[in-house]
């Protein structure tokens, strides 16, 4: 197993990026940059060069302009906040609002947008990539200081495992996830669309057009939307024109669990997911490129499995999202590659 870090590059401020990799003994290995904790790629061995499968950048001013979020952290709460505002325990707040007139991804500078402070050690099955943000009071309008940990680890069986921690000072929302762009043909200027795809839920959540939460469960299968079957991509792009852009509720609300699998059919490149999250946002990647010369013309380039809480709702309670102090947060999610026969 061999770790290491690297200068990656500069901010706009001249503040120094770190770049981690991970290679485990099978050759399998992935990047991780202490900008927006982003994973910057994740390559099978064995292919010259080594494949990667998730979309990422070659500079760092390419993700400081991105705004797609590529690979990174999302924080302080994932998902739609609806008007920027939120109430906890009955004191509203309001947060800053950058999609239409509500709030994406924790803001205009969420925590894809910040400077991690990153380092690395070995464990006795792999190595690990830690990285920690501390968030301050009124930051994008969200309440209490909260000191956050990400930690990355690799084994040697090509298994990803991300746990999230956090405490507050004060009572305050958080509900984290991992941004990749997932395609494991290796091909990655080209649409995914044969890649095939299982989702342990019978269950999404009901939005209206913005995509904006309204607390109710719906039928996959109503919705044209059972990912229950291993099926190609294609069969539900095809019903919807612009892409998957929803929440599937996790059939089991147990620890660890199985939540998706992809597979790529002409390379047999496998990637199945685990999570103690609630349910996971499957984003197809229809506006990817709206901003990304990289990937210009065409969309559906990637898949994002964003295990998360359910979104906030005005309409709940949200208690799954309370981060209470001495409490704190912690969710685990586990991605595991593999090659099938």
């Amino acid at each position: 197993m061999l770790i290491s870090a690297s200068l990656f590059g500069k901010l706009n401020d001249g503040r120094p990026v770190k770049e981690f990799m991970i290679t485990n003994d099978e050759g399998f290995s992935i990047s991780i940059l202490e900008y927006g904790a982003v994973i910057r790629f994740v390559k099978y061995a064995g292919q010259t060069p080594d494949c990667n499968v998730v979309l990422g950048f070659d500079t760092l001013k390419e993700y400081e302009n991105d705004s797609s979020y590529v690979g990174c952290i999302i924080g302080r709460v994932a998902n739609r906040i609806e008007n920027g505002e939120v109430k906890i325990n009955g004191k509203s707040y309001s947060l800053n609002k950058n999609f239409g007139n509500h709030t994406l991804h924790g803001g205009s500078i969420g925590w894809n947008k910040q400077l991690w402070v990153g380092n690395y050690y070995r464990t006795p099955d792999g190595a690990v990539v830690e990285l920690k943000y501390f968030s301050n009071d009124g930051e994008e309008g969200f309440p209490g200081n909260i000191q956050a940990t990400v930690r990355y680890s690799l084994n040697n069986k090509n298994e990803v495992k991300i746990s999230f921690e956090a405490q507050a000072n004060t009572p305050t929302l958080i509900n984290l996830t991992q941004h990749t762009y997932f395609n494991l043909s290796g091909k990655l200027h080209h649409q995914m669309n044969d890649q095939l795809i299982k989702v342990d839920a019978q269950k999404i959540l009901q939005t209206n057009s913005e995509k904006i939460s309204s607390g109710k469960l719906l039928n996959c299968h109503d919705c044209h939307l059972d990912l229950s079957e291993l099926k190609p991509l294609s069969s539900y792009l095809l019903k919807h024109k612009n892409g998957i852009d929803n929440f599937f509720v996790s059939n089991s609300q147990s620890m660890i669990k199985p939540v998706a699998k992809l597979i790529d059919p002409s390379s047999h490149r496998q990637l199945e997911v685990f999570s103690d999250a609630e349910g996971m946002q499957i984003y197809t990647g229809e506006v990817l490129v709206e901003s990304q010369e990289k990937y210009e013309p065409s969309k559906f380039y990637g898949i994002c499995l964003e295990s998360h809480n359910f979104p906030y709702c005005s309409a709940s309670e949200n208690l799954s999202l309370m981060c209470i102090p001495g409490i704190g947060y912690r969710q685990n999610t586990v991605w595991r590659f593999s090659k099938v026969i």
